[in-house]
């Protein structure tokens, strides 16, 4: 079931079981609170509810409004199902090509991966499994000279130095992995945005980087480093 077909349901089993407006009005409202702690966004579930109480045929979709575009790498039996599962709370998905990926994930094409800009790279803390995930369209070596002068600082915006504040850890510079590689900005921060999530019990990220709906994108994680 779709979450376009979800909220349907659940409107029309409150119209089904109350006796009453007041106690449809409350049903619909308590619909609304458990939707929105779920993740579905606000526009969404409330163009539908509109469209709802305007008494339109059951499966008739409301009008496609996208907010928001995505482009994510392709794979092939995931990215299908991710990009018609959030096109039904209005994000338009396209999918690059992977075959730039491969060519440059290729250990014989890579002399060393810390040298190559556009990048999702991954941090560990020395004293717990914990660690960082973060994005740069620069190289390893040029952003960690950011993070090391964020943390002579003290700057408390960086999640490195915040931790190290907090804690009193230290960070495994030795030990830092990159993730993936992707030259356009935005690909790049959508693409970290899942990694985030994915490990978002084991980050130690102050943001967490752009918002991909959870409940969307668990097939997407699969194929996720």
């Amino acid at each position: 079931m779709s979450p376009l077909q979800l909220v349907i349901t659940l409107l029309n089993r409150a119209k089904e079981v109350c006796s009453s407006e007041a106690l449809l009005n409350a049903e619909i409202s308590k619909i609304l609170t458990d939707l929105k702690d779920n993740d579905y966004p606000r526009h969404f579930v409330h163009n539908i509810l509109r469209e709802w109480k305007q008494g339109k045929p059951i499966n008739q979709s409301p009008k496609q409004h996208f907010k928001q575009t995505m482009v994510i790498p392709y794979v092939k039996g995931l990215s299908e199902k991710f990009r018609k599962d959030v096109k039904d709370i209005g994000i338009k998905v396209y999918f690059r090509n992977p075959k730039n990926l491969g060519a440059i994930l290729k250990p014989n094409k890579i002399n060393d991966p810390f040298k190559i800009s556009g990048i999702i790279y991954k941090v560990p803390c020395c004293d717990c499994n914990q660690f960082y995930i973060g994005e740069s369209g620069r190289t390893w070596y040029e952003r960690s000279k950011e993070h090391h002068r964020d943390i002579k600082n003290k700057n408390l915006n960086n999640s490195l130095y915040t931790l190290m504040a907090q804690t009193k850890h230290q960070i495994d510079w030795n030990n830092v992995s990159i993730l993936d590689f992707l030259k356009q900005k935005h690909e790049r921060k959508t693409l970290e945005g899942m990694y985030i999530q994915k490990y978002k019990k084991l980050t130690f990220n102050l943001f967490k980087g752009c918002n991909v709906p959870s409940y969307t994108n668990k097939q997407v994680h699969k194929a996720l480093k």
